[in-house]
This record gives C-alpha cells, sequence and structure tokens, in this order.
C-alpha cells in the first residue's frame, strides 16, 4: 500500500453547558500523511513543530500503533509527516485530531476496514472524553454521551447563517491543568440549570436561531472554576 492522507479538523466542545457532552467541527485541520515502513520516522511542520515529539512517541504515532494492534499487526512501522494548522493547548482538539487521524491512517494501513462506531469508541479510550474526538469523526455538531461506559455520539444538522468566530489565547492552557480546576460534585441547581441551558443551546444550533444560542450558552458546571486562572 503507498502514501495515505487523512485530513482531520479542529474542534472546540463543552459549548458552554455542554461539557464533556457538545462539539463541533471547524474549518481549520491538521493532514497527515504515512505509509508503511521499517522502523518510524516521523516529521512535525506548522503548528507545535517545536514540542512535539518527531519520534514513535508523537501523538499521531502513538494512534498509529494503538490501531496496528486492534488490527492484529502490532509489528508494522511507519513514515509519517504531520502537516500541523491546529495550534496545540489552545481547546481546539489538537489532541483530538492526532488521535483521530492516526487511528484512520494506522486501520487503513493495517489492511482493515474503519467502522465508525468502533472508531469514535477507540478514540474515546484514549482520549478519556466523546466530545473532541466524536466531533473530529463525524463533523458539524455531535453531541455525545456515556453509556455503561461506551460512547454513544451522533451528528446533527447546524442551522443555516450561524458563523463562528475564535478567540485564540496567546498562551497554551491544557486539558489536563484545566480539568484539575473542577470540584469533584456540583449542586443540584447547578446541574438542572445546566441541562436546561445544554438542551436549549443545542435547539438554538439546530434551528439557527440565535437567541436560543445566546440563552444557552450559560454554563455553572466548569466555565467559573476555569476563568480564575484565564
Amino acid at each position: 500500500m503507498g502514501r495515505l492522507t487523512v485530513r482531520v479538523p479542529a474542534t472546540t466542545a463543552n459549548l458552554g453547558p455542554g461539557y464533556d457532552s457538545f462539539g463541533l467541527a471547524l474549518d481549520l485541520h491538521n493532514i497527515f500523511h504515512a505509509e508503511l515502513a521499517h522502523e518510524w520516522h516521523v516529521e512535525v511542520h506548522g503548528e507545535g513543530a517545536r514540542d512535539l515529539p518527531a519520534d514513535e512517541s508523537n501523538p499521531v504515532a502513538r494512534a498509529m500503533s494503538r490501531a496496528f494492534e486492534q488490527a492484529g499487526r502490532p509489528e508494522l512501522a511507519a513514515r509519517l509527516v504531520c502537516e500541523n494548522g491546529i495550534p496545540t493547548g489552545r481547546g481546539l482538539g489538537s489532541s483530538a485530531a492526532a488521535i483521530v487521524g492516526g487511528l484512520l491512517l494506522g486501520t487503513a494501513l493495517a489492511g482493515a476496514t474503519p467502522d465508525t462506531d468502533a472508531l469514535v469508541g477507540l478514540a474515546t479510550q484514549i482520549e478519556g472524553h466523546p466530545d473532541n474526538v466524536a466531533a473530529a469523526i463525524l463533523g458539524g455538531f455531535t453531541i455525545s454521551a456515556l453509556e455503561q461506559g461506551q460512547p454513544l455520539a451522533r451528528a446533527v444538522p447546524v442551522g443555516a447563517g450561524l458563523a463562528l468566530v475564535l478567540v485564540i489565547s496567546s498562551e497554551p492552557f491544557g486539558t489536563r491543568r484545566s480539568r484539575e480546576l473542577l470540584p469533584e460534585s456540583v449542586s443540584h441547581a447547578d446541574a438542572v440549570f445546566n441541562a436546561g441551558h445544554a438542551a436549549m443551546l443545542a435547539a438554538g444550533l439546530i434551528t439557527g436561531r440565535s437567541e436560543l444560542i445566546a440563552a444557552g450558552l450559560h454554563d455553572r458546571l466548569h466555565e467559573q472554576y476555569r476563568s480564575h486562572a484565564l
């Protein structure tokens, strides 16, 4: 098999009250090229080129190795070139893009056929939560949940006439750090508040009604705790 290329979108997740549940694919991408080789060779260009490892510990290569193992071909290695357009550590799903891109390339290079639900499941195992990886795989606006430890994810249409404006921080703010700021529990009132506002936000995105989106973006689960660290 010759060289394969995949293009994976950036994603924004949580989306106000949709913590670990809502995801949205963006028109910003990482492009990964790979072909089978006798040993690992990794190049990284663009965003994160100075920080991301250029060997088999690269997150794309690690995901490819996981796919090779899943396909029963753990001995495989590849030549990988990463052309990164997604800023790292800025909440735009760079890690999810690496995982999804690596799984797609590894599955194909191992001669297996990607299954969407299985891909979402494996990507969630690696990432730890389904919101970003689901949007990277399915595209558009995605709603996901864990059912008995297994992710359920579906893409729903976004209403016409909507546009997304990104404000990207000059400093990184990684997922691990942001999760460490959250409390172990929240009040019943805050949980009810978020359930209602998450439903409102989803309705606004699907119908394209900006007043519902504006009302639905309020959150009490994570934003107030993270805002002090920014």
